[in-house]
Order: structure tokens, then C-alpha cells, then sequence
């Protein structure tokens, strides 16, 4: 497997992983790494996911949570850590979570912040209607390429733009396609 996976390692001492969500990059963690730095070997690693997206390169076509959990568990070997405690935001919690699964003697500590819950919901029966309707309209923008029609969607969807705003428009804070 060619993980791709970058990192991105600053300061010594017991290692902290941080692993970034799939809408965030690991750019998000750059002030919580400059300040665990001071005691701490921090390490920001990049999502296969987010980093095919800026490469505009599509994802496996078995492309899962799973498989992203292999590449991180893959560069972490790569890294040779032995006990770390991991981090993660959002999707890379939930990729977090599934490597502490299957890793639990390597993990020191884990820190899920805002893990996708819907599995939560699952195990309470059926999803509602309107619950399955996003779950699906989700599910297409992965694997291949995504549209402009699509990106629009989901910045509504998101919360990112207001439903109410065409998102093209640079003054809500980012241009969606140019």
C-alpha cells in the first residue's frame, strides 16, 4: 500500500499523534502543535483522503474507514513509534478510534473530539427517512471525482454557506470552485 500519508514531527519527549478530519486537513492541528511541542513530540500526520483531494487525484475504489486506518497503521510502523497517544478530530477520530481497536497495546492514551456518531444512531434501529437521505447524498461524493454541483450541496449541508448564499461568492470566506 502507498499510504501517501504525510507528517509532520516538531519537538521531543513522549509522542502525541494528532490525526486531522477529512474536512480540515492537518493544518487545523498547527497551534495545538506548536504548543504541545514545548514538552511533548508532536506529530501531525495527513488523511490519505484529504491529501488525494489537493492532489485532485480520485480514492481506491476500496477506499473505507478501514483502509485509512491501514495507511495510518502503516506509517506509524514507518515511523517506528512504539507507545504514543493519539489524537483525533472528527473523520480522523474515527480513524483514530478504529486503530486504537486494532493496535490497543500501542496506544498511551485516546482523545476522540467530535467522532462521527452515526453508527450511534444505527445501533437505535432504523435510521429516519431524512437521516438516510443525507448518509446516501453523502456516500456519492466518494470514491471519484466530485462536482462543482456537488461541492455546492455539501458547503450548504455542512453549514459552511448559508443555504440562502451561492457559495462562488468569495466574501462568505472561500471561493468552492473557481
Amino acid at each position: 500500500m502507498n499510504t501517501k500519508i504525510l507528517t509532520d514531527s516538531r519537538g521531543e519527549g513522549r509522542t502525541v499523534l494528532l490525526v486531522p478530519g477529512g474536512l480540515t486537513g492537518w493544518r487545523s492541528w498547527i497551534p495545538h502543535q506548536e504548543l504541545l511541542a514545548k514538552k511533548y513530540q508532536a506529530i501531525r500526520t495527513q488523511l490519505f483522503v484529504v491529501e488525494s483531494g489537493l492532489r485532485n487525484e480520485p480514492l481506491p475504489e476500496n477506499y473505507s474507514l478501514q483502509w485509512e486506518c491501514d495507511a495510518l497503521a502503516e506509517k506509524i510502523d514507518e515511523l517506528g513509534l512504539g507507545m504514543f497517544d493519539l489524537v483525533g478530530w472528527s473523520y480522523g477520530a474515527a480513524v483514530s478510534r478504529s486503530y486504537a481497536i486494532h493496535h490497543p497495546e500501542r496506544i498511551r492514551s485516546l482523545t476522540l473530539i467530535e467522532p462521527p456518531a452515526i453508527w450511534v444512531l444505527k445501533t437505535r434501529g432504523s435510521l429516519s427517512e431524512s437521516l438516510e437521505a443525507e448518509r446516501q447524498a453523502i456516500s456519492k461524493l466518494a470514491p471519484g471525482p466530485v462536482t462543482d454541483d456537488q461541492l455546492i450541496w455539501f458547503t450548504h449541508f455542512a453549514g459552511f454557506v448559508p443555504h440562502d448564499l451561492d457559495p462562488h461568492i468569495t466574501d462568505v470566506g472561500f471561493v468552492v470552485a473557481a
